[in-house]
């Protein structure tokens, strides 16, 4: 059934497969399932292979279990891939590089459920929705199956912190999560442990040693992978020194499930290398009795806000920890920056840094030009709480004064130092304390 807010029609028995629809803004497709019990076997949803990151997170999977709404999660939380549709392969879901994404979860039902798939986005997406079910018994031991979906933008690093993915309540058991972090800053990120409380216990009985560690690829290994508990389908960087972009990580869980008798709380510690504002966005799956609930309710709103943009290379920009530096003071120190802005970003991650100790402190750069006539400069600096007023020149003609001082450390923006004559020849741009 397709259509708009909540369906009251009668269950339809379930097809095989679906043909592809246009879900429009704010419509469903919707599938009533045979009456129980039985329990669903399997869930697929196919998209097309070209979709866009911003419907995997506006497109929403809803599930209710004998009335009670126990998965709201977007598709890509979901299924492991994040927010691009990258091959996951693990015990319980399947993404492939053509669109269909699978998941086996059982998720046992007494007497009735449906499944829904409701597209939260600003376009149309094309999509389809396919739910196998199996005979099943319901008894005293038979739990529902529930998927929740936290998500913060932006998140400060700073003070370090302790961020929920869910509190659990009743008896049930912990089986997973899927971790999507998008990060302004090519530093690492994975610090952080993680803390599980179970059945009212003031101290953890799981105490972590880090992201990486939970999410199985300490030291930071740095390559796409999955395997039948772990998995990192998503990396936008290469190489284990920049970090820059969305990371999606998995970690389901077998015989190491988590059994709690009243409740469960699971913490992740924010802990980065750089002082900055990261986003969070944590699907968790778990088991629990009839009546059981949690501190996560369907956050459709958050769904639906614009993907935060990573920082990458301003179009056009000549790198300026990519110039020569002809001459500077003595005593000024030179290097490249690749973290600590905790507002905006810098072009490619990082930023020259200069180092100066007194008044009049200089550094000169030749800036490669090979263009005739005049030429508009934009700089782009960063401002913080130990810099100071720098004055720019270029080719010796004073450009303009900037005061680059400010509490925290922030990408000041682009600064126009105005339209020069530049004769063809490479620039000499001069910044002086």
């Amino acid at each position: 059934e397709v259509g708009k807010g909540r369906s009251n029609s009668e269950p339809a028995h379930v097809n095989p497969a679906s043909r592809m629809r246009a879900l429009s803004p704010n419509r469903f497709l919707s599938v009533g399932l045979p009456k129980g019990p039985r329990a669903v076997s399997e869930l697929e949803v196919v998209v097309p292979p070209d979709v866009d990151a911003q419907s995997l997170r506006s497109t929403i999977i809803e599930m209710t279990l004998d009335g009670e709404q126990t998965v709201w999660c977007p598709i890509g939380d979901f299924f492991g891939c994040g927010i691009k549709l990258k091959p996951v392969w693990d015990r319980y879901r399947r993404v492939t590089a053509d669109g269909n994404l699978t998941c086996v979860w059982t998720m046992p039902y007494r007497a009735a459920a449906t499944v829904r798939l409701l597209n939260l986005g600003s376009s149309a997406i094309k999509a389809s929705l396919r739910v196998q079910t199996k005979s099943n018994i319901w008894d005293e031991r038979s739990m529902h199956f529930h998927a929740t979906w936290r998500h913060q933008f932006p998140l400060a690093t700073r003070p370090m912190s302790d961020w929920n993915y869910v509190e659990a309540t009743g008896q049930g058991v912990y089986v997973g999560d899927t971790l999507t972090v998008m990060n302004p800053s090519p530093a690492w990120y994975g610090e952080g442990d993680e803390r599980v409380y179970v059945d009212g216990e003031k101290f953890p009985s799981q105490l972590g040693t880090g992201t990486e560690d939970y999410y199985g690829y300490a030291w930071g290994m740095a390559e796409h992978w999955s395997s039948p508990f772990m998995a990192m389908p998503e990396r936008d960087r290469k190489g284990r020194d920049n970090w820059l972009g969305y990371t999606t990580t998995s970690r389901v869980r077998g015989l190491d499930g988590i059994p709690f008798n009243s409740s469960l709380r699971f913490d992740m510690e924010i802990w980065h290398w750089a002082d900055c504002q990261v986003e969070y966005s944590a699907a968790v799956f778990w088991y629990a009795r009839p009546g059981a609930s949690s501190n996560r309710s369907p956050l459709p709103e958050e769904a639906a806000k614009p993907l935060p943009e990573v920082s990458g290379t301003i179009k056009g920009a000549l790198e300026c920890e990519s110039m020569t530096v002809t001459r500077k003071s003595d005593g000024v120190q030179v290097s490249t920056q690749s973290g600590g802005v905790t507002e905006g970003s810098w072009s490619s991650g990082e930023q020259l840094f200069l180092q100066a100790e007194a008044v009049g402190d200089f550094v000169e750069l030749r800036v490669p030009n090979t263009a005739a006539g005049k030429r508009h400069l934009v700089l782009y600096a960063t401002k913080s709480y130990d810099y100071g007023i720098v004055r720019f020149s270029v080719n010796g003609q004073v450009a303009k004064e900037v005061d680059l001082y400010n509490a925290k450390p922030v990408a000041s923006g682009a600064i126009d130092l105005g339209e020069f004559d530049l004769g063809g020849k490479d620039v000499v741009l001069r910044a002086e304390v």
